[in-house]
């Protein structure tokens, strides 16, 4: 009892802070206004826009024809994957690269303060090698799902070769760096100076929107996900152990399927 009661005390005292007493409304509304440019850009540009579709709003920008590109994306054996990193592209600039201009530009601040630092990860390794454990036996459940297994990896031809495996796998880690800066860095560093431990709620409601096209169990889980990642990332003030409880996770569960599938490179 004594020992989990010690485990949780950082928990406890972080939860217990005292909310501040003013509100910068200023960064705020910089906050907001960068929160929902990211979430258009999300949702327009990563997820409903192809690589087609952009190829022909450059060839109509241009006057260009975009037949070459479109004979070029049917025969090319990495046409697919192209696709997919069409969508990491927009997520690298709606995640990072807007919230990293803010950042600079208008808040006058260094990014390397939003989470960017190692700062006290390694001291509170424990956090994150229990929520890594209990969601890595929920991946290996998972895995003998149908579902799971008609799902993972995105990228449906990355059991084709070891290339495909590693360049889909560049792309997938990318953006979950990219998802970890943006709600577990900006959002969440943005909103503390005015709401405090608050931040953490508003981050992972926003967090959870974006899994809400998602099957119910993902998308309720992505709320607890968030929050635990959330008290984590402030706990530690750096993202990047929630950086590598992503990438794990998301990995493993593509090798995972792939290995029940009987799909892995060499198999």
């Amino acid at each position: 009892m004594a020992a989990g009661s010690g485990l949780l005390t950082p928990i406890r005292n972080l939860l217990q802070q005292p909310l501040p007493t003013a509100v910068d409304h200023r960064r705020m509304l910089i906050v907001a206004v960068v929160t929902s440019v990211a979430l258009i850009i999300n949702h327009y540009l990563a997820i409903q826009t192809s690589l087609g579709e952009g190829l022909q709003w450059f060839a109509n920008l241009t006057d260009q024809s975009v037949a070459p590109w479109f004979r070029w994306l049917r025969q090319s054996p990495w046409g697919t994957l192209s696709g997919h990193a069409w969508w990491g592209m927009w997520l690298l600039i709606g995640y990072v690269l807007v919230p990293v201009l803010a950042i600079k530009l208008l808040l006058r601040e260094s990014p390397m303060e939003y989470g960017l630092r190692l700062n006290d990860v390694l001291h509170h390794w424990r956090y994150y090698a229990i929520f890594g454990g209990i969601m890595a036996g929920m991946a290996i459940l998972a895995s003998f799902n149908s579902t799971f297994l008609n799902t993972y990896p995105f990228y449906h031809l990355a059991g084709r070769s070891w290339t495909d495996l590693l360049l889909w796998e560049l792309i997938y880690v990318m953006q979950f760096f990219c998802i970890e800066f943006f709600y577990r860095g900006f959002l969440l560093r943005g909103l503390q100076p005015s709401l405090g431990i608050g931040s953490i709620y508003v981050s992972s409601l926003v967090y959870l929107t974006i899994h809400l096209p998602k099957p119910f169990l993902e998308c309720a889980g992505s709320l607890l996900f968030g929050l635990i990642l959330c008290v984590l990332a402030s706990l530690s003030r750096s993202i990047w152990g929630g950086v590598f409880v992503h990438v794990c996770l998301a990995v493993s569960m593509d090798l995972l399927s792939l290995f029940q599938r009987g799909q892995l490179p060499g198999q």
